[in-house]
């Protein structure tokens, strides 16, 4: 069981480290985050602070150094 903030989630879907990493790096490595629209950027956004949350990682954006 994982704990997002305060909710207890369930790992009912089977993922590797390796393969969490990958698309980790994808968006924040290779420049893809800036080529999605801004609704799709958004919400990308919102699953990468959660991931980096939970290993303990300040993600700095290139437009808002602030989120």
């Amino acid at each position: 069981m994982t704990k997002i903030g305060e909710m207890s989630i369930d790992m009912i879907n089977k993922i590797s480290k390796q393969e969490i990493e990958d698309a980790f790096e994808y968006f924040m490595d290779t420049g893809r985050l800036e080529e999605l629209k801004s609704d799709d950027r958004y919400y990308i956004k919102v699953l990468l602070k959660v991931i980096a949350n939970k290993d303990n990682i300040k993600l700095i954006f290139e437009e808002n150094n602030n989120e």
